[in-house]
């Protein structure tokens, strides 16, 4: 898979032909994919997977994503991979009403999940399920939070994990787009699988929130 990051004009006509050699390249090109920015390296795999599995190509991308064999190139546009909770709310499936139960911190369905959570963790706004929260879970003697993240909500949303022993003082993890220090990200498709380690203080109880910001 051949990728090129620019803001610059680029020019169609150019495509196949080699900028230093001057030559073109004698083959077909079956797909060309465009966005409108920078795909992160978890997108970057998903592409790559898809179009493996689409042409039946042998490549790294095949091994990361094997559930992924029949996605379908719309889960992959710039509009599905990250959108807004705005435009997330005004979708007709979720069954929200303008300025009615379609703000952030409403919770329609009564299942004590907000809106906005139920947009970050893949949930759905007027089905009751508590399913979808994060679960703390002791593993090796460590004490990690694990949940899922919407592809939808990764770009739109502020994550952030949240510990304390005594439930007065908090501490922070920031969760980013990679894995990053304590942060382990299994990238999938509709969503993410997030690991945070909780650093906890032998013979202190250990307590874990996730507060999404929009």
């Amino acid at each position: 898979m051949y990728e090129r990051d620019t803001t610059d004009s680029v020019s169609a006509d150019q495509i196949c032909q080699d900028r230093v050699y001057h030559g073109s390249w004698q083959r077909d090109i079956a797909e060309v994919l465009i966005y409108n920015r920078a795909l992160m390296k978890g997108e970057e795999a998903k592409v790559g997977n898809y179009l493996s599995n689409k042409y039946g190509l042998v490549t790294s991308y095949s091994s990361l994503f094997p559930f992924v064999s029949s996605i379908s190139v719309a889960s992959l546009m710039p509009d599905s991979v990250g959108i807004s909770y705005t435009t997330w709310a005004a979708r007709s499936n979720q069954g929200l009403i303008d300025h009615v139960n379609d703000a952030a911190m409403d919770d329609p369905d009564r299942d004590g999940i907000s809106n906005l959570l139920e947009f970050a963790l893949g949930g759905e706004a007027m089905v009751q399920s508590r399913t979808i929260l994060p679960v703390l879970v002791k593993e090796g003697g460590r004490w990690f939070l694990e949940y899922s993240r919407s592809d939808l909500a990764m770009t739109s949303t502020t994550q952030t994990v949240e510990y304390s022993s005594d439930l007065k003082t908090w501490k922070s993890i920031d969760v980013a787009t990679d894995t990053s220090g304590a942060v382990e990200i299994t990238a999938g498709s509709p969503s993410d699988f997030i690991r945070v380690a909780i650093p906890a203080e032998v013979g202190q109880p250990t307590f874990a929130r996730l507060r999404v910001t929009n």
